[in-house]
C-alpha cells in the first residue's frame, strides 16, 4: 500500500518504530536466567464469557475454511505459498481476513534454517532491531498490497450499505498465523497513518478493533519484534496441548534470542474420566500469562545498555513454561495434536450437552409422531385417496383436515422434490418478511419464491381453518410438511400466528394451540427470521443421518447469514451414548440437538438483532453431517416408519 513517499509519512513510520527499544544479538545466557515475575496460568470458565467463546468459535472456523477447497476463497496470489480469504461475519460486523500458509511435519520444522530481517514496511527504512523470519515476511509482502486493498473496499462498501464493519480479525493456523500476525501489526501500523493523513476520511480507522486470533502459531521474530507486537496489537495465540509447532524456530537462531508474544490460550483436552464443570466439559482452558526477565539481567548485559531500557522496564516473554512451552514434544505422532481439534467440531456451549440422547419414548409419543409423517406424506399420496379440500397451485400443495382421533386440525404441505444438483444451482433470492396490515423489522429476510407459493394460498387456506374452528373448538392446530413442504408449513404457521394475535383479544387462542411438524426441511430465511420464529411457534424439526436438503440454501447469502430455527430431532447413527435398553426406530437413536445462543455485546449494538440470538443448528446432529450423495436416501427416511413418497401402505 504506497502512501507516495511523503517525509511527514516516513516520519510517522519511524516515529513507532524508532519508539520501540531493542537490543541486538543476545547470549544464550539469559536462557538460564529466567525469571517468573509475571502470573502463571489461569482456568478460564468460557461458559461465563460466552462471547469469547463465540469468537474463538468463529476464528476457528475460518481458521480452517482455506484448507477446504470447496468452501474457501483461491489464493490472492497463484504463484506465492501464501493463500488468503476474506469474509464478513454478519452478526457482528465483523471483516474477517484468515491465511494458509505451507503444512510442514515436525521432521520438516526440525531441519529447517531460519533467516531473520528487519521487519519492514513498503517504502519505509526498517528499525534494524526488530527482526522477523525472512521467508514469512517475504510470503506477506507479495500479497500486501492486494490483502489490504480488497480490506479497503470491503470497509467502503459495508459504510455504502449503512452497516459499517466494526472489528477485523485476522486469523490463520500455524504458518497461516505467521502470516495473518504481521498482516495485522502492519495493518495496525499503516491505519494509524491513513488516520492521522486523513488519507480516507470517510473510515474512521482508530474506531475500528483489530484482532489477531492464531491457532498452534509458530514462533516468528525477536524479542523485539514481540514487543512491538504486544505494544500494539491485541493477539489471542491458541495453542493445543504438547502441539510442536509453537517450539519452532527454536529460542536462539544464531545468538539471537526468539520469543512469542502475548497472550496465549491453552487447551488441555480431558480424559473420560476427569469430565468436570469446571474444566469445561471436553478440555481445560487456560489463559497463560508470559513474564518478565529480570531487569539485572537486561541492565548488566553489555548488548543491553541502561540507555535502551530505563529503570523499571522490563523485557516480556509471551512465553509460560506452566502451558505448551513447557510441554515435553519428543513423543508427539505425527501432525495429530498439531490438527487440534480447537474447540471441537459443536457449536455448543462447553459444559452443555451437544446432543441429548431421548431414552423415555412413551409407545403414545412414537405413534403420535408416526402420525404427523404420515400427515406429511399425505401430500403425496393425495391423489389416490380422494381427500377433498385441497387447496393448491403450481409449486405447493396444501391441505385442512381434521383428526377425528384427536379433535385435532391437521394443516398439511407438499412442496417440489429438489435433487441436490438442482439445490446446488437454485438461484436464491431472500425478501423482506412482509405480513399485511403489520410493519415488521425490514432486517427480517425470507426465501422470495418459498414466501411467494404461501401468500398465494393464505387466505384460503385461513379462511378454511377458521371455518373448522368455529365449528369444533380443537385441541391443537398442527402444521405439518416434507422437503420444501416443511419451508410451506414454517411459514404458514408464522402468519398463521401473526394474524391471529392482531386480529383477536390477548389469551383468544393460546400460542400453544398450534405447532409445527416438520420432515427434512430446509433453511427458510437469514438469523432474525429464525429468531422470530423461535419466538413465536412451537416447532419440531426432525432431520434424518445425513440428509442434504436441511444443509441448502447455504449459511451465507451475500451479506447474509441463514439458519435454522429450534428444535431439531435428530435421527442419527448408534453411538457409544447409547446402552441396550434404549429404544431405537428404524434402527437409530432420538436425539434432542438444542442449539446455542449468542449474546449481543457492545459491538453489535444496533436494531438487527435482539439482545440473544438463538441459532437452531447443532453441528453433532445434521448440520455436521458429511451430506448423502443420494437424493432420496436417506432424505426420504422413514420417519417413524413413514417414508416419504411411498403410497403403497399408505394409511392415517
Amino acid at each position: 500500500m504506497s502512501f507516495n513517499g511523503k517525509r511527514a509519512d516516513m516520519k510517522f513510520y519511524k516515529s513507532i518504530l524508532s519508539s520501540i527499544p531493542g537490543p541486538g544479538p543476545i547470549s544464550s545466557i539469559l536462557l538460564n536466567n529466567r525469571a517468573l515475575n509475571g502470573k502463571s496460568k489461569q482456568l478460564i470458565d468460557l461458559k461465563q464469557d460466552i462471547n469469547f467463546f463465540r469468537e474463538l468459535k468463529l476464528t476457528a472456523h475460518y481458521a480452517n475454511l482455506i484448507y477446504c477447497p470447496a468452501d474457501g476463497i483461491p489464493p490472492a496470489n497463484p504463484n506465492s505459498r501464501l493463500e488468503v480469504g476474506m469474509d464478513l461475519e454478519e452478526f457482528s460486523r465483523t471483516l474477517i481476513v484468515y491465511f494458509k500458509g505451507p503444512e510442514l511435519t515436525k521432521d520438516q520444522w526440525a531441519t529447517r534454517s531460519t533467516q531473520l530481517v528487519p521487519y519492514e514496511i513498503e517504502q519505509i527504512r526498517p528499525n534494524q532491531l526488530v527482526l522477523v523470519e525472512k521467508e514469512w515476511q517475504n510470503d506477506f509482502l507479495a500479497v500486501h498490497g492486494l490483502v489490504f486493498s480488497a480490506i479497503l473496499n470491503g470497509l467502503i462498501a459495508r459504510l455504502n450499505a449503512q452497516l459499517p464493519a466494526q472489528r477485523i480479525f485476522f486469523v490463520g493456523h500455524a504458518i497461516g498465523g505467521a502470516y495473518a500476525t504481521i498482516a495485522g501489526l502492519t495493518w495496525r501500523i499503516e491505519s494509524l497513518l491513513m488516520d492521522s493523513l486523513r488519507k480516507y476520511p470517510q473510515i474512521k480507522f482508530s474506531a475500528l478493533k483489530i484482532s489477531t486470533i492464531t491457532f498452534g502459531a509458530p514462533r516468528m521474530g525477536n524479542v523485539v519484534f514481540a514487543r512491538l507486537v504486544n505494544q500494539l496489537l491485541k493477539v489471542q495465540r491458541i495453542t493445543y496441548f504438547n502441539d510442536y509447532v509453537p517450539h519452532f524456530p527454536p529460542h536462539e537462531v544464531g545468538n539471537i534470542l526468539l520469543e512469542h508474544f502475548e497472550t496465549e490460550y491453552w487447551i488441555l483436552p480431558s480424559s473420560c474420566e476427569c469430565l468436570t464443570e469446571e474444566n469445561n466439559g471436553e478440555y481445560s482452558f487456560y489463559e497463560c500469562r508470559g513474564f518478565d526477565y529480570g531487569e539485572k539481567n537486561w541492565k548488566h548485559h553489555e548488548f543491553y545498555p541502561k540507555l535502551l531500557y530505563p529503570e523499571g522496564d522490563m523485557i516480556m516473554s509471551g512465553e509460560n513454561e506452566e502451558c505448551n512451552a513447557g510441554q515435553s514434544i519428543d513423543n508427539v505422532p505425527g501432525d495429530f495434536i498439531h490438527k487440534g481439534p480447537y474447540f471441537g467440531r459443536t457449536n455448543q456451549l462447553p459444559g452443555h450437552p451437544p446432543k441429548q440422547i431421548l431414552t423415555d419414548l412413551s409407545i403414545g409419543y412414537l405413534a403420535r409422531m408416526g402420525r404427523h409423517a404420515s400427515y406429511a406424506n399425505l401430500g403425496y399420496c393425495v391423489v389416490n385417496n380422494g381427500i377433498e379440500h385441497l387447496i393448491a397451485n403450481d409449486l405447493i400443495v396444501a391441505n385442512v383436515v381434521r383428526d377425528l382421533s384427536s379433535r385435532d386440525i391437521i394443516v398439511y404441505f407438499k412442496g417440489d422434490l429438489w435433487t441436490k444438483a438442482q439445490l446446488a444451482t437454485r438461484r436464491n433470492s431472500l425478501v423482506p418478511f412482509i405480513v399485511d396490515r403489520l410493519r415488521l423489522n425490514p432486517s427480517l429476510q425470507i426465501d422470495r419464491l418459498w414466501f411467494d407459493e404461501v401468500l398465494s394460498i393464505k387466505d384460503k387456506m385461513f379462511n378454511k381453518i377458521r371455518q373448522f374452528i368455529l365449528e369444533e373448538n380443537p385441541a391443537i392446530v398442527y402444521f405439518i410438511g416434507h422437503g420444501v413442504g416443511g419451508a410451506y408449513a414454517v411459514i404458514s404457521a408464522l402468519l398463521w400466528k401473526i394474524e391471529t394475535d392482531f386480529d383477536y383479544p390477548k389469551g383468544f387462542y393460546s400460542s400453544s394451540g398450534y405447532q409445527v411438524v416438520t420432515f427434512g426441511q430446509p433453511r427458510i430465511g437469514n438469523t432474525r427470521l429464525a429468531q422470530l420464529i423461535n419466538e413465536k411457534l412451537i416447532v419440531n424439526r426432525i432431520t434424518h443421518t445425513n440428509d442434504f436438503l436441511p444443509h441448502y440454501p447455504p449459511r451465507k447469502y451475500f451479506v447474509h447469514f441463514l439458519s435454522h430455527h429450534e428444535t431439531e430431532l435428530w435421527l442419527g447413527e448408534t453411538s457409544c451414548e447409547c446402552s441396550q435398553d434404549v429404544p431405537q426406530i428404524d434402527g437409530l437413536n432420538l436425539f434432542l440437538c438444542k442449539g446455542y445462543n449468542w449474546e449481543r455485546d457492545e459491538l453489535s449494538m444496533d436494531n438487527l438483532y435482539p439482545s440473544r440470538v438463538s441459532f437452531g443448528e447443532n453441528e453433532e446432529c445434521n448440520a455436521g453431517q458429511i451430506i448423502s450423495d443420494e437424493d432420496e436416501v436417506p432424505h426420504m427416511g422413514p420417519y417413524f416408519g413413514v417414508t416419504m413418497n411411498d403410497c403403497s401402505n399408505f394409511s392415517i
